[in-house]
């Protein structure tokens, strides 16, 4: 009876290793995001082990929160996602039309480019934003309609939405 405990103790402990093990950080990107690349920690203190922003809240892109929805004409749907909270970002990309569906680092590196160019604020137009974001993600005038949410860093929350 004795040997039969350490057995089951045994496999209860290496099948918990292994479900641990299959676990990840799902929507998470945890590469760097910005302009700027992150320079190499000094102390264990100044590591940021989740990859992070340049700078938080915003500051980076002029928005800590973009969600770009869209049926395109050719049939499909688009999403892009990009959330920025304090140093975690989480990013989620799929394409029918390119048969793409990814999260994370991944997705984060098929929106990075249009993040990147994209400039809007809270100033402009539905119209301009709408244009803007169509153009930065590489889908003006191939949509049937366009749906896109955004947190300006200040906070505004702003939807946008446009049908063509």
């Amino acid at each position: 009876m004795g040997r039969n405990k350490y057995r089951i103790a045994a496999g209860i402990g290496f099948a918990s290793i292994l479900a641990l093990g299959a676990c990840d950080s799902g929507d998470e990107v945890t590469e760097h995001v910005g302009d700027e690349l992150p320079t190499p920690a000094e102390t264990p203190e100044e590591a940021d082990p989740g990859g992070g922003v340049d700078e938080a809240g915003g500051v980076a892109f002029g928005f800590t929160d973009l969600e770009v929805e869209a049926v395109l004409a050719e049939g499909g749907d688009f999403y892009a996602s990009y959330e920025e909270e304090r140093d975690d970002v989480t990013a989620e990309y799929q394409n029918a039309a390119e048969e793409v569906d990814v999260e994370g680092n991944d997705a984060w590196d098929a929106i990075e480019p249009a993040i990147q160019e994209l400039e809007i604020d809270p100033e402009m137009t539905d119209e301009e934003v709408l244009a803007a974001v169509a153009e930065a993600f590489g889908i003006d005038g191939a949509y049937e309609s366009l749906s896109v949410s955004v947190t300006y860093e200040d906070g505004t929350e702003e939807e946008y939405e446009a049908e063509l």
